[in-house]
């Protein structure tokens, strides 16, 4: 095990790794090829395609994940999508300069020899265009395979499940889990590919050929069924037709939680599970909870309560009863902590401007400027109340990732953040909090929240989250807090030495 990876955990994570960028890779040829053939007969249809195709692929990876949310949901099927569109510009734009680079003099000869519209494709200028439309399915390869990456963050699973734990938790070693094999499998891609082109254009060694072609192809549907390979092959998942798929957002709190979850339902009571770590927002883990894609995942109750009021415009006290009714759930027993919102100074500025309160910081706000994560700043129970409730006006306020607001103050980028109250790295960075004298922040009560189906699927989850209630004290989570984020130990180790002290991480048949 590296940096809390075990050895069937990345084998899945690549195998999704490798179906993410052949479905994009190949759902892309069955379009870009054809169509290319066709826009390079008709300039209209040309013109049109590659204007549509660059400006396509102009657009960030997240925001297009974003736009296909809604329509698509969560997990592979938007994914897929995404790294189609992306893949489509270089093999449509070669397959249609190929194409039109054919010398008239071959399209003259088969006019004389009666050839149809077809034959002369296929036989003559398909296999003359055939080294360049294969250098665009070469360059599409290796992008494709490289912005798998980002569809981690839909819980579509890959390597960049590893590299959006890393930067969660400032872990170079997981980072290069995800990084180093992503690299090395676009270039395998591309030295496949190469293999293939050769094949289709060279003249001679046709059984070599079709041999050739014949193995690509048999390679092809592997990895497009890799992930189901693994999985069968593996323990938990051949012990269960349908594994507890558990969830989690992408920062250490989360993270550590998600095992205490896992490792709880595996070691204590037998059940299998999938880990489906990291999502990047609210949001998307609910939208997940919502669609099935994971069955339980740990929330905040001021969090779940606003995401009732925005999606449904009930009460907040209504939260539980929405949930129950619309996405299927229960809120189950706290789990003994809150972590609530609270704004942080260095301690070298609560003093020169005598800071203790957030009303305190009003009256020199003016003067300060402030770095929030990006979730914090769109929210009601965040900036967007905050400063109505307060009167904050700063300076200068910027947005950064969750993990680089306390890098910001630290080395005075920002003066003002904002922070959880169980965060383990106060202390490491020399923050002073500011106490919330107006009661702004609701309560933010830790639980888990499990779909309906698996507590009727997995009876014993419920005991499971009865035995876990109330037995995490704040000191407690800070200090594993700390041991992830400051002392950079894997979040499994963390979960599995906490259940060890409490005395339930044994198999019951070996208490």
């Amino acid at each position: 095990m590296i940096a809390g990876v075990t050895g069937t955990d990345f084998a899945l994570r690549l195998a999704e790794h490798v179906q993410l960028s052949l479905g994009g890779l190949l759902l892309a040829m069955a379009i870009a090829i054809p169509l290319g053939v066709v826009a390079a007969s008709r300039k209209s249809l040309r013109v049109g395609v590659l204007a549509i195709s660059n400006v396509l692929i102009t657009i960030p990876s997240l925001a297009m994940l974003s736009f296909l949310l809604p329509v698509l949901g969560l997990g592979f099927l938007p994914a897929v999508v995404a790294l189609t569109v992306y893949a489509l510009l270089p093999m449509l734009q070669n397959t249609v300069t190929g194409l039109m680079q054919v010398d008239p003099v071959y399209r003259q000869v088969a006019d004389a020899l009666a050839m149809t519209r077809w034959q002369r494709l296929w036989r003559i200028e398909l296999p003359l265009a055939a080294p360049l439309i294969m250098a665009g399915v070469r360059t599409s390869a290796v992008w494709t395979v490289g912005i798998a990456t980002i569809c981690a963050f839909i819980g579509a699973g890959g390597l960049g499940d590893f590299i959006n734990r890393g930067l969660a938790l400032s872990n170079s070693a997981l980072l290069l889990i995800g990084a180093v094999p992503s690299a090395l499998l676009a270039m395998s891609f591309d030295r496949w590919l190469a293999g293939v082109s050769l094949a289709l254009t060279r003249r001679r060694g046709r059984r070599w050929r079709r041999a050739l072609l014949a193995g690509s192809l048999a390679v092809a549907l592997l990895g497009l069924f890799a992930p189901a390979l693994v999985r069968g092959v593996s323990r938990a998942e051949a012990s269960a037709a349908q594994p507890l798929v558990i969830g989690c957002k992408n920062w250490g709190e989360q993270l550590v939680l998600g095992e205490l979850v896992a490792q709880l339902a595996q070691q204590r009571y037998g059940i299998p599970v999938e880990r489906r770590f990291g999502f990047g927002s609210t949001d998307l883990v609910h939208a997940a909870l919502a669609s099935g894609a994971i069955d339980v995942y740990p929330e905040y109750r001021g969090t779940a309560e606003n995401l009732c009021e925005q999606k449904s415009g009930r009460p907040r006290a209504e939260a539980e009863a929405w949930y129950a009714a619309e996405v299927g759930a229960a809120w189950m027993p706290s789990l003994g902590f809150e972590n609530t919102y609270a704004l942080a100074v260095r301690q070298e500025t609560a003093d020169a401007h005598r800071l203790n309160t957030i009303s305190d910081l009003v009256r020199v706000a003016p003067q300060l400027s402030a770095a929030w994560n990006a979730e914090f700043v769109g929210r009601e129970d965040g900036w967007l109340g905050l400063q109505k409730r307060y009167g904050l006006t700063f300076a200068d306020t910027r947005t950064l990732d969750a993990m680089l607001v306390y890098e910001a103050v630290a080395h005075k980028q920002a003066d003002v953040t904002v922070v959880f109250s169980t965060d383990g790295r106060l202390a490491e960075f020399g923050l002073h909090v500011l106490a919330d004298d107006r009661h702004f922040f609701p309560n933010y009560a830790c639980f888990p929240i499990v779909r309906e189906a698996a507590l009727l699927r997995y009876p014993a989850l419920r005991e499971l989250c009865v035995e876990l209630a109330d037995r995490i004290t704040p000191a407690a989570m800070r200090r594993m807090n700390r041991l992830v984020d400051v002392d950079k130990q894997s979040p499994a180790s963390v979960a599995e030495a906490f259940l060890r002290a409490e005395g339930l991480y044994p198999v019951r048949g070996d208490e």
